[in-house]
């Protein structure tokens, strides 16, 4: 009998707010849309506040628990909860903004769940990672190396083969927009795709004509009372 996987990635969600920073001294500086500008030596970093309650974490414990239940015993549901950046880079003793815990969201969340359901934290080993360019710096969302610890992480839960990431060649493409615009893989991808023909005026005017038509058909219903 086959069995089979499925594997559910759930990334926070953050509000921005509006934030009266004043704090020069603690190096955290007010930007637009109320994103907090964080300086750390020469590196900038913009976060936004984590808002989620740990309550309200049960409602995706719920939504796995359904998806374990209606796909039975032959298929493995993995469970993968991404931090948000303010996680691991929100300044100490800063509390202008309150920034809510995620652990205990995601806490919340992994308790809830059904024990058939196998779950993969993520979090130590983005804490251990965060000197790295794991985060975005200009928003919430992760790298590429972050998404490769991940993965790592949900091959040792689901033992599965994993190369290390020292098995592959490091390589910079310089230039990267011209060598594609000269492999010609741009102008092959637009041959191939297929566009709606534009409308004539005489089209547009016909369809002007009906939608006027409608309107004009739908107020007189609405004067006489008809639906």
């Amino acid at each position: 009998m086959k069995r089979y996987t499925l594997f559910l990635v759930h990334l926070f969600v953050c509000v921005f707010f509006l934030l009266p920073l004043e704090a020069q001294a603690q190096q955290i500086y007010k930007k637009r849309n109320g994103i907090i500008i964080v300086k750390k030596d020469s590196l900038l970093r913009a976060l936004s506040a984590f808002t989620g309650l740990p309550e309200g974490g049960t409602w995706y414990a719920n939504a796995v628990n359904a998806y374990q239940e209606a796909m039975g015993n032959n298929i493995q549901v993995y469970s993968m909860i991404i931090p948000i950046s303010s996680a691991f880079y929100w300044p100490e003793n800063y509390y202008q903004v309150t920034n809510n815990s995620q652990r205990a969201t995601l806490d919340t969340m992994f308790a809830n769940m059904n024990k058939k359901v196998k779950k993969i934290d993520v979090w130590e080993i983005m804490k251990q990672h965060k000197e790295e360019a794991i985060y975005a710096r200009t928003d919430h969302h992760w790298l590429p190396l972050a998404a490769y610890y991940a993965a790592q992480m949900f091959a040792n839960v689901a033992k599965v083969p994993f190369r290390n990431l020292m098995a592959y060649d490091e390589n910079i493409i310089r230039r990267f927009n011209r060598k594609v615009l000269q492999s010609g893989v741009l102008s092959e991808a637009k041959a191939s795709m297929r566009f709606s023909k534009p409308l004539s005026k005489v089209e547009r005017r016909k369809k002007a004509i009906v939608r006027n038509q409608r309107r004009a058909e739908k107020a007189q219903k609405m004067r006489l009372g008809i639906r």
